[in-house]
């Protein structure tokens, strides 16, 4: 009996905290506030120092598999595109390039890669309409290689 108690115990633990700690966030470009995405629920949330975090609405995704985004919260880029309300996201470690609609809360999967790990921590950075990536380390070993985000490759 009390092992059947232990197993459900167990059980009850894994599928009640299975949604905690899943959130990827970064820092929002020209501000000093911060977004943070539930991978789970799909939630955005804002955090000003004023008032902490505050729920804002769910994200609508298109091509997005939230299985293959690393929770994390170092190593996030964003990047306005033109002076609309889109956004490039950057995920560290992984390649994967996406587009966050901050007008509807889209985001959008760009990339097409599958490679992960050999530019974890690299310098991301926008220089007119192109992305790149500078450096970073992976696979035991950093790197020094300077790499342009193709868009109609879809790959970086």
């Amino acid at each position: 009996m009390l092992k059947k108690a232990i197993l459900f115990l167990f059980l009850f633990a894994q599928i009640a905290f299975n949604g905690l700690g899943q959130y990827i966030k970064w820092q929002e470009e020209k501000s000093t506030s911060f977004l943070r995405l539930n991978i789970v629920s799909h939630e955005i949330a804002r955090y000003r120092p004023q008032t902490g975090w505050i729920p804002l609405d769910t994200v609508t995704s298109v091509n997005v598999n939230y299985d293959e985004i690393l929770p994390t919260s170092e190593g996030i880029y964003e990047f306005q595109i033109g002076k609309s309300s889109k956004y490039y996201l950057t995920i560290h470690c992984t390649g994967q390039m996406y587009e966050l609609d901050k007008s509807n809360w889209t985001l959008k999967r760009l990339d097409q890669t599958f490679f992960r790990g050999a530019n974890c921590k690299s310098s991301i950075f926008m220089r007119g309409d192109d992305i790149y990536s500078f450096g970073g380390y992976g696979f035991w070993r950093s790197n020094n290689i300077l790499t342009k985000y193709d868009f109609i490759a879809k790959s970086g």
